[in-house]
């Protein structure tokens, strides 16, 4: 092992400020990259193929997903979350994933038939088959994206990211302009994988050992196994919709609904991915400083809320507009399904940090009773809207999703330094400004101010009339401007000084604050 690869292994919390603002950054700029590649391929794609092709694939994607899971389970957390770690336990960890890489393409490849017999679709065999062989290419780059995680270096890590992510776009599309049909995805899927292990290696200067018998990873099998498990009914809540429809509706609708779905998410995948990269491994070098813990989750929750919720707001506002523009008249009937998640792309914005919350502080175990818990709820809202459409599947999860949202954040704050009560006092702001401002941009396109506007312009109007409302609305709520500066000189601060003062909670809901 190399004196620079031993630097993965160290941990250090003096300059964590300053490790957390530049990783944001960097991570925001690499995942902007990412965001665009993304866009720029469905846009592309969604006029070369059909959604016969969308569906094809997406069926297939809606079961192996689960298996996707464990070839992680759990154990680039592990790495992520433990105060020290060694070289042989990280060894020992590398080939415990390509083990499970390799079993998964095995098994996934054996599972084509099954999964050709429960949709009806035969050539949903050689779609299966294919797929399988990113498991393999995934098990050999888990650890190193887990030692870049947690040695901060998100410079590297992202680069890897969008060249893996650049790789395998590029040859979707090329392999799509080349008449290959729903194969232009799954090469586009298995391109990725391989060639984003590929970056892991070159940005990550570390080299496994042998698996060392009595490293000590038995405990980190235990936290990895509890996480897989809630990743498994989390990933059977996000995809169980997807399954019911192709089932019940068959491709086409699939193709409609995983497309629509897939939009309206981004915001939440995508914008809030710099946040996540940089939150988890903050949050677990101050897990034990009840303090520092507050403030860097709820500064981080505050810009994702701020990030997050006008990218959601505004994608519902403009939906007819946004779809014929991105995707074209084609995918039209989608606007509907579109508009109904709207409020679950909101909400889970946030839902997404509680997982912060667990896997910092080493909570595993309850966020897999919470998950026990509230997946059958959601599930039985969607086997309930089946019948009705795609459209009331969406509405279904909205609808849960609301009623879940507090109850989700009062069990994972339980017996943590977190109040639900200051969590509304740092929300309210940014949700009020955004729901008002998207709330003009729809009065402002019903109600016939513009003559004939093509897609095009009704959504650039759309952005620049949300724009100004949402910087005006939030100047002129009470402390509005204020918030803004305190959070402008706590950012800046963090490049002059390691220990800038934290940007205040806003008292209006916060309560009476207790000891915990």
């Amino acid at each position: 092992m190399t004196r620079s690869a031993s630097s993965y292994f160290e941990s250090g919390t003096g300059s964590l400020r300053r490790k957390t603002l530049s990783g944001g950054i960097a991570t925001g700029i690499g995942q902007a990259v990412t965001f665009a590649l993304h866009f720029a391929s469905i846009a592309i794609l969604a006029r070369l193929l059909s959604p016969h092709d969308f569906g094809l694939v997406a069926m297939v994607t809606a079961i192996t997903g689960f298996v996707t899971l464990f070839g992680d389970s759990g154990l680039s957390m592990a790495t992520v979350q433990r105060a020290t770690i060694t070289h042989d336990q990280v060894s020992t960890l590398f080939w415990i994933n390509a083990g499970l890489g390799l079993a998964l393409m095995l098994v996934t490849m054996a599972l084509g038939p099954v999964i050709a017999w429960f949709y009806g679709e035969p050539a949903l065999i050689g779609v299966t088959v294919a797929t399988g062989i990113g498991f393999l290419f995934r098990g050999f780059g888990v650890q190193h994206a887990a030692l870049l995680k947690r040695n901060m270096n998100f410079n590297r890590l992202m680069t890897a990211s969008v060249a893996g992510a650049a790789t395998g776009y590029g040859l979707g599309v090329f392999s799509a302009f080349q008449g290959l049909g729903y194969w232009s995805l799954v090469v586009q899927s298995v391109g990725t994988a391989a060639a984003t292990t590929a970056a892991m290696w070159v940005a990550c200067s570390w080299k496994p050992g042998p698996p060392v018998r009595g490293s000590g990873v038995k405990s980190m099998l235990g936290f990895g196994g509890a996480l897989t498990g809630s990743s498994l009914l989390i990933h059977l809540l996000r995809n169980f919709d997807n399954l019911l429809i192709g089932w019940y509706w068959g491709s086409a609708s699939l193709g409609f609904y995983s497309r629509g779905y897939t939009i309206m998410m981004m915001p939440m995948s995508q914008l809030n991915g710099p946040i996540n990269q940089v939150a988890m491994p903050a949050l677990s070098r101050v897990q034990s400083d009840e303090k520092r813990f507050k403030e860097a989750y709820y500064k981080a929750v505050t810009l994702l809320a701020v990030v997050s919720f006008p990218a959601c707001v505004l994608l519902a506002a403009c939906a007819e507009p946004f779809i014929v523009t991105v995707l074209g008249e084609k995918w039209k009937d989608i606007v509907p399904l579109f508009i109904a998640l709207a409020p679950a792309a909101v909400l889970s914005t946030l839902t997404n940090s509680v997982g912060w919350v667990y896997h910092s502080l080493g909570l595993a175990n309850r966020q897999l009773k919470w998950t026990l818990f509230a997946v059958p709820i959601y599930l039985g809202g969607f086997a309930i809207g089946l019948p009705f459409g795609p459209e009331a599947v969406a509405a279904s999860f909205s609808i849960t999703l609301s009623v879940l949202f507090l109850p989700t954040f009062w069990f994972a704050f339980q017996g943590t330094p977190l109040k639900v009560s200051e969590l509304l006092g740092v929300l309210w702001r940014p949700v009020t400004t955004a729901l008002t401002a998207g709330g003009i941009v729809v009065l402002m396109l019903k109600s016939g101010l513009m003559s004939h506007p093509s897609a095009p312009q009704q959504l650039l109007v759309g952005g620049l009339t949300f724009a100004i409302a949402y910087g005006a609305i939030w100047l002129g709520l009470p402390g509005g401007k204020t918030q803004l500066m305190e959070t402008w000189n706590y950012l800046s601060s963090s490049f002059t000084r390691s220990n800038p003062a934290p940007p205040k909670i806003d008292p209006t809901f916060a309560g009476t604050k207790t000891a915990v």
